[in-house]
């Protein structure tokens, strides 16, 4: 249950890495029937291995789908009992303490093995700010997400955060902060995005976003098109863009549940000539464009924020989570109140009118992101932390 970088990144503490993609194939683009059956397995390498459960096992009870997601799920775990009788499996690793953190809980018992739970981010706070459960279509009230989270935090050998202010949540579960250790997303993110831009010429040919016009701003967001991720909030800062009567482009890059919504608002407010959705890309086209852009706009993101950062991409930021760790306002880039679309736009409207502004925050936010997310001593630190636990087993 490791991103696929990070799971290569310990390639030298174990033998073999099982990664479970718990909504693979949850893609409302797939054909219906691919998305029904026995779960898919795929050898990536020798070293490591993926799972794909499917949205449900039957396509014959499709029409009852929480039913035919626990068949699913039992399926899955008949599967994962059978690798395991191949491969010792010595800890489990999960990427949340909802429905993931339920399955890794699940799956450590049935394999009689660890649980280390990850929380990125702060669950408590994002609950409060969207006004719903993180994962809605299984727990319909937050406060019962809440409770499965604490049941599932407190049994967990090792909880993993990404920095200081995520630490919070899990000790006012009553998790002792020895438990708890720091995996910065520098971690789990290509090494391609470490490069200067300079280096990162060689992917022009295959990845080269040509849209781009050097006569107006050129915007760029990261991020899953998720109510948790407060994307909205662009179409709104490009509505506020164009009543000022600024020209810009503003694209779009990522996937998710508000994908039609968003379209929707576009189209009513006029937005087609001014915003972009491009889907989702990979890290090639990411590491080659990034540096192309004006301004990074992150209502809240994660991994895309560090990789617009070391790409010396300004960044404009709300003010929440781990996202003042890397943007120092006035510094590195600009903080705003949550949901301060107005100020947003009003900074940014300043910043495209300062050529040297820019150039500063792209050097500084470059050299933040380098000095605090220093990627190779906390892989050390990470593989040690994983040989004493697989040591203490």
């Amino acid at each position: 249950m490791f991103s696929l970088i990070e799971a290569f990144d310990v390639s030298h503490v174990f033998e073999k890495v099982i990664c479970v993609n718990i909504a693979g194939n949850f893609n409302a683009k797939s054909p219906l029937a691919a998305e029904f059956g026995k779960p898919q397995k795929v050898v990536y390498s020798e070293f490591l291995t993926i799972i794909q459960p499917k949205k449900g096992r039957f396509y014959g009870l499709r029409e009852f789908a929480k039913l035919n997601y626990f068949f699913s799920c039992i399926s899955f775990l008949i599967l994962l009992r059978k690798i395991s009788k191949r491969n010792r499996i010595r800890l489990v690793r999960s990427e949340d303490a909802n429905l993931n953190g339920i399955i890794g809980l699940l799956v450590s018992k049935v394999l009689r093995v660890p649980l280390i739970v990850g929380l990125w981010g702060d669950p408590q706070r994002v609950r409060a700010s969207i006004g719903k459960a993180l994962v809605p279509r299984v727990f319909r009230k937050p406060s019962i997400e809440e409770i499965v989270e604490k049941f599932v935090i407190v049994r967990a050998i090792k909880i993993l955060v990404q920095n200081d202010e995520n630490t919070r949540y899990p000790i006012s579960l009553g998790v002792p902060r020895e438990k708890i250790f720091q995996i910065p997303l520098s971690v789990s993110i290509d090494r391609m995005h470490f490069l200067p831009q300079k280096d990162r010429e060689f992917l022009d040919k295959d990845y080269c976003f040509d849209h781009l016009d050097d006569t107006y701003p050129n915007f760029i967001c990261v991020s899953r098109l998720e109510k948790v991720k407060f994307v909205d909030d662009l179409i709104d800062l490009s509505y506020q863009l164009v009543t000022m009567g600024i020209n810009f482009r503003l694209y779009i890059v990522g996937d998710g549940s508000l994908k039609h919504h968003i379209l929707e608002r576009i189209k009513a407010l006029n937005l087609s000539k001014y915003v972009f959705l491009l889907g989702e890309k990979n890290q090639f086209w990411l590491a080659c464009n990034l540096p192309k852009f004006d301004v990074f706009f992150s209502p809240l993101c994660g991994r895309a924020l560090l990789e617009a950062a070391l790409a010396g991409c300004p960044v404009i930021a709300y003010d929440l989570d781990w996202q003042s760790d890397l943007v120092k306002s006035g510094e590195t880039g600009y903080l705003v109140k949550p949901g301060d679309v107005r100020e947003m736009s009003q900074l940014a409207v300043q910043l495209m009118s300062d050529l040297s502004l820019r150039t500063s925050f792209s050097t500084a936010i470059r050299e933040r992101a380098l000095t605090i997310m220093n990627r190779e001593s906390k892989l050390a630190e990470m593989h040690e932390m994983y040989s004493h636990l697989i040591g203490s087993e």
